[in-house]
C-alpha cells in the first residue's frame, strides 16, 4: 500500500501529524515538483493520496495534474466551501472530500478504513477496461 501526502508550502502539519499516527508507510511530497515526479513513476501496489489544497491556486495546480491521479484513490482537503472550489475538487474524483478547517481526525479515520479495504481487496474500485463485456459480441451476433 502506497500512501502519498501532499500539502504545499508546509500547510496542514497538524493533519500530517494525525495521519502519521496511523503508522502507515507514508511518502510526503513537500512541493508540486516532488508530487509530479512521484506520480510519473508507476505504482506496484494500490495508492492512496492525501492531497491538501490550502488555497485555490494549489487546487488549480492539482487540477492540472488530474490525469496522473487516474489509478490513485484520493482524499482531498479543500481550502473553502465555495461552489466553484467544490466543483473543481470533484473533478479530481476523490473518495473523500473535506475542508482545511475540518477535524483532521476525519481524514485519519477515512484513511485507516481505506487502507483496511485495500489490503482485503487490493483492486477494488480500479478501472480495469472500457471494452465490451465478455460475451457481449456473441449476444449481438445472435
Amino acid at each position: 500500500m502506497n500512501i502519498l501526502f501532499y500539502a504545499g508550502a508546509g500547510a496542514a502539519k497538524g493533519l500530517q501529524g494525525v495521519v502519521a499516527k496511523l503508522s502507515l508507510n507514508m511518502e510526503v511530497c513537500r512541493n508540486l515538483v516532488n508530487l509530479l515526479e512521484r506520480l510519473r513513476h508507476p505504482f506496484e501496489d494500490p495508492t492512496i493520496a492525501v492531497l491538501v489544497a490550502d488555497s485555490r491556486e494549489c487546487l488549480d495546480e492539482l487540477f492540472v495534474l488530474r490525469h496522473l491521479f487516474r489509478r490513485v484513490r484520493i482524499i482531498l482537503v479543500l481550502p473553502d466551501r465555495e461552489s466553484d472550489t467544490i466543483s473543481k475538487g470533484h473533478a479530481l474524483h476523490p473518495r473523500f472530500l473535506t475542508y482545511i478547517d475540518s477535524d483532521p481526525l476525519e481524514v485519519a479515520l477515512v484513511l485507516g478504513k481505506m487502507t483496511e479495504r485495500a489490503k482485503a481487496s487490493p483492486h477494488e474500485g480500479d478501472i480495469v477496461g472500457v471494452g465490451p463485456l465478455v460475451g457481449e459480441s456473441e449476444i449481438e451476433q445472435e
